[in-house]
């Protein structure tokens, strides 16, 4: 009974590293593919259009009230 219960806790644990190393491996896969896909180069450009160089009047008068 013994040997059979170890069997299964081997098993079991066995079975819980193959499952969340596949995931980990579907992870890393679908990283590399949004990388180096048409759709992932696009996507990184997003980020340049929510920075805004040009600081208006409104902007500083803003930060000015803030920093009061």
């Amino acid at each position: 009974m013994k040997t059979q219960f170890a069997i299964f806790l081997i098993t079991l644990v066995l079975f819980q590293m193959f499952s969340q190393s596949d995931a980990i491996f579907k992870a890393i896969w679908s990283g590399i593919k949004s990388l180096f896909g048409k759709r992932g180069l696009s996507d990184l450009d997003d980020l340049d259009e929510s920075f805004d160089g040009e600081v208006s009047q409104a902007d500083i008068d803003f930060l000015k009230e803030l920093m009061q």
